[in-house]
C-alpha cells in the first residue's frame, strides 16, 4: 500500500529526525548555555511538534501498541509534579524518565522548560537540575521518535510496515485489504474527535489557557495541520480504495466474459 512507503515511513523517518536535531540542540544549550543556542532549541522544538502533529491523523500500528503516543504527547503538564521532580534529587537516568508518568516526559514538559510559563524564558533562568532534566527528556524523546521510524523501516524484516503492506495477504491485523482501509479511516474519525472535543472543547469550555496545547510556545493552532494532514490521507485512502473496486469489477467483467454459453 501507498501509505506505508509515502505517507509513514516518510513522516515517521521526518519526524525522528528533527526530534535527533531537538536533542542535540539541547545538549549543545546544555553545554554552553545562551540565547542564541535557547532560541534554536526552542525552534526546533517547534519544528518537531509540528511534524508530530501531522502523524496524529494515523495513530495506529506501533504508536498506538507500543503505547507511545501518550508517552510523547500527553497534555497538560503536571506542574505540582514536575516541580518535585526538579527538587528531589533523583538522576536523570533513560530508566527512570522512561518510569514517569506520562504527563512528566515528551513533548509539552520540554516545552514548558524551554519556554517558561509565560513563553518568554531566557537561558539565565535556568537551573543546573532543569538543564539535566530538559536533556534527559529530549533523548527519551529521541528514542522513541526513533523507535516509530523503526517500526516502519520497510528494510526492517519485522517491522509494522510488512504487517500494514501484506494486508489481505496473511497479515495477522489485517485479513482483508478492506481491514487496512477501515484502520485508515478509523484514525482519520478518531484525531477529528480529538480535536473537537479535546484540542477545541475543553480549553473553550473550562475558559482556562492552561488546557489549550502548546501555549508555553505561544504557536498557532495545531488544528490547520491535522485537518489538512487528514484531508491528505483522506483523498490518498479515497483513491486506492476507488482503484480497488475497479479491480474487482474488472475481475468480475473478466470472469462473466469467459463463462461458455450453454448450448440449446
Amino acid at each position: 500500500m501507498d501509505f506505508a512507503d509515502y505517507i509513514a515511513h516518510y513522516a515517521y523517518s521526518n519526524l525522528a529526525d528533527e526530534t535527533t536535531d531537538l536533542y542535540n540542540k539541547i545538549a549543545a544549550f546544555n553545554a554552553s548555555p545562551d540565547d542564541t543556542k535557547l532560541q534554536a532549541c526552542k525552534d526546533s522544538w517547534k519544528a518537531s511538534r509540528l511534524v508530530w502533529e501531522k502523524t496524529e491523523s494515523f495513530l495506529f500500528g506501533p504508536v498506538a501498541t507500543d503505547n507511545i503516543d501518550p508517552r510523547i504527547d500527553t497534555w497538560p503538564v503536571n506542574f505540582n509534579d514536575l516541580e518535585i521532580i526538579l527538587a528531589n534529587g533523583q538522576p536523570f537516568t533513560a530508566s527512570y524518565i522512561d518510569g514517569l508518568d506520562d504527563a512528566l516526559k515528551g513533548f509539552h514538559p520540554i516545552e514548558y522548560l524551554l519556554f517558561g510559563q509565560n513563553g518568554d524564558k531566557t537561558a539565565t533562568q535556568f537551573t543546573p537540575r532543569q538543564f539535566e532534566y530538559l536533556e534527559a527528556l529530549a533523548l527519551n524523546l529521541k528514542t522513541l521518535t526513533g523507535d516509530l521510524a523503526t517500526g516502519w523501516d520497510p528494510q526492517n524484516n519485522s517491522s509494522y510496515y510488512h504487517e500494514f503492506q501484506s494486508a489481505g495477504n496473511g497479515s495477522a491485523n489485517y485479513p482483508t485489504l478492506l481491514s487496512a482501509y477501515e484502520e485508515m479511516v478509523n484514525a482519520m474519525a478518531g484525531i477529528c474527535d480529538e480535536v473537537a472535543n479535546g484540542k477545541i472543547s475543553e480549553p473553550f469550555t473550562a475558559q482556562h489557557p492552561d488546557l489549550e496545547e502548546s501555549h508555553f510556545a505561544k504557536i498557532p493552532s495545531p488544528i490547520l495541520p491535522i485537518i489538512f494532514a487528514v484531508w491528505k490521507q483522506f483523498i490518498r485512502v479515497t483513491l486506492v480504495m476507488m482503484q480497488l473496486v475497479w479491480k474487482i469489477l474488472s475481475a468480475s467483467t473478466i470472469s462473466h466474459s469467459t463463462i461458455p454459453l450453454k448450448q440449446k
